[in-house]
This record gives C-alpha cells, sequence and structure tokens, in this order.
C-alpha cells in the first residue's frame, strides 16, 4: 500500500497508508488529518482540499486540469504545486508523496 506524508502549515507530519484508487483528499479525511475540510466530499464545488504537492513529486503528480485550474484560483493560498486533493488518485507509483496542507483549511 503507497503511504503520503502530510505535512501541516505549522510543520506537523503525519504519515497514512492509502488504498491505491483512493484519492487523497479520502485517505486524509479517514486519518483524521488536520487541516483537510473537504466540505464538499470531493465533488470539485468547493477547493478546500486544496493541497501542495512537494515540488519533488510534481512532475509524478501531474498538472492540474481546466476545471480543476479554475477551482484553485478561488483560493487565498494557490502556489506552484497547488492541486485540489480530491483529484489526485493514489497509484503504487506515488508511494512516498508528500503534500503540504495550507494554514486557511484550518
Amino acid at each position: 500500500m503507497p503511504n503520503i506524508k502530510f505535512v501541516s502549515h505549522d510543520s506537523v507530519e503525519t504519515r497514512v497508508s492509502v488504498e491505491v484508487g483512493s484519492s487523497v483528499m479520502e485517505a486524509a479525511i479517514e486519518a483524521g488529518v488536520v487541516g483537510m475540510l473537504a466540505e464538499c466530499g470531493g465533488t470539485m464545488c468547493c477547493a478546500t482540499c486544496q493541497c501542495c504537492v512537494d515540488c519533488a513529486w510534481t512532475d509524478e503528480v501531474g498538472k492540474p486540469g481546466e476545471m480543476e485550474s479554475q477551482m484553485l484560483e478561488m483560493t487565498s493560498d494557490q502556489r506552484p504545486g497547488s492541486r485540489l486533493s480530491c483529484q489526485i488518485v493514489m497509484q503504487e507509483n506515488l508511494d512516498g508523496l508528500i503534500v503540504h496542507l495550507p494554514k486557511y483549511q484550518i
């Protein structure tokens, strides 16, 4: 099972094992990761599951699609590597993925 390291805005790290095919958002919610609101439950209509993919992983994860990019434009903390965690589906090649969570979601 692949693993994700979530890093909060104040550098608290939470490591989570994730089923292949689950989203990063689902993994965070299931594990009770602080800083992951996901108010819409993954339907990509609220942007409260924003994360920033660590620069070492941006190529592997890929860029957001057009609709996701539009949702990210509504956030207050968009950075290079910003993604909606509901749109990142875990695969074996993402084992060790590191995502940073913004402060505004707490």
